[in-house]
């Protein structure tokens, strides 16, 4: 079912879809940022953990800053594909270290 077939249910419904679409990729997104706080802990790194607070939260600033713009200029399947292509890179960075 396409996403703009959800319009015509009253916001009740929609709301419940979007919890739904969205609540299992944003639990499965929130693992990351703790499991490598949790990882720099046990290689006894904890004097970068306050840098890696503060690179989340500038990462966070600036994705959300640049899809908007993307997804405005250009449209939403576009920002979606520059957000997965990021996620992409930094998954291989993640797996070469």
């Amino acid at each position: 079912m396409p996403l703009n077939q959800l319009l015509k249910f009253n916001l009740e419904i929609r709301l419940l879809a979007i919890i739904f679409i969205l609540g299992p990729l944003g639990f499965l997104m929130g693992f990351p940022f703790p499991l490598g706080i949790r990882a720099l802990k046990k290689m006894k790194m904890e004097q970068v953990i306050p840098w890696m607070w503060g690179i989340n939260g500038v990462g966070s600033v600036l994705g959300a800053a640049s899809t908007l713009v993307i997804a405005v200029s250009l449209g939403f399947i576009e920002a979606l594909l520059f957000s997965s292509v990021c996620y992409f890179i930094v998954f291989i960075l993640f797996m070469k270290s």
